[in-house]
């Protein structure tokens, strides 16, 4: 995919390009590593470009997931900067025990294109099973929330806004178990869907426009993804 975008927007250079995935957070993700590099003076300006057309692979059969997500694509340019703004901290973690909650088994080398047909057409479906992912991820993301806030000497109060990944109607509950309020985070599932990797960043940036996020404010990006990868990240607008 890399390439395929630098095709478009940078032929006949030697930009480098490449792909960072972790699903719906690969914007952090890729966020938080590309935050190095440019630290380090690897590079001066990154263009990060978050893109999925979930639709396409969607089961019309499993009424969850089908009514849920969205496409979306959203791009951010980053770079180094003198000023006390940027990355304050992130951590990622992942609990492989929900690795096959959501996932598509069929296209790659474990269920090969050569074994598509009428009968196992929904192996090369996205499959989910959102009740086990919700549980898992009540029992995992507080503590980390919890920890991730310890490291920092951070309290959810210090924060001026959370803006979460769009994963599901069920985001009101799961922000009530992290301990932040209503009103302190973003919520965009019933207008927008889940929009995978798009929708941390559209979300963001969806802040930014509504003046919901401000310069000077302290935010935190928070996402669950297939895996169960979840990452959280600080940054100072």
């Amino acid at each position: 995919m890399a390439a395929l975008i630098h095709e478009k927007i940078a032929k006949g250079t030697s930009i480098p390009a490449l792909d960072i995935n972790t699903t719906c957070t690969s914007f952090i993700t890729a966020l938080d590593t590309m935050s190095y590099l440019l630290e380090a003076g690897r590079y001066k300006r990154v263009l990060i470009v978050s893109c999925d057309v979930a639709s396409r692979a969607l089961n019309p059969k499993q009424k969850e997931s089908f009514q849920l997500f969205s496409d979306g694509a959203v791009a951010f340019i980053v770079e180094k900067t003198d000023k006390e703004i940027g990355v304050i901290d992130a951590m990622q973690k992942t609990w492989s025990e929900g690795a096959h909650s959501t996932e598509i088994r069929g296209g790659l080398s474990n269920f090969h294109p050569e074994n598509y047909s009428e009968k196992t057409k929904e192996e090369f479906m996205f499959d989910m099973n959102g009740k086990t992912i919700l549980s898992l991820c009540i029992k995992k993301v507080p503590k980390m929330m919890k920890e991730f806030l310890e490291n920092n000497n951070m309290k959810i109060s210090d924060i001026n806004m959370v803006v979460p990944h769009q994963a599901s109607v069920a985001m009101p509950l799961v922000m009530e178990k992290l301990g932040v309020p209503k009103g302190k985070y973003i919520d965009e599932v019933k207008d927008f869907g889940n929009m995978v990797s798009a929708s941390v960043p559209m979300t963001l940036a969806h802040g930014l426009e509504k003046q919901k996020i401000k310069n000077g404010d302290i935010i935190l990006l928070i996402g669950t993804a297939a895996g169960l990868t979840t990452n959280i990240m600080l940054i100072k607008i």
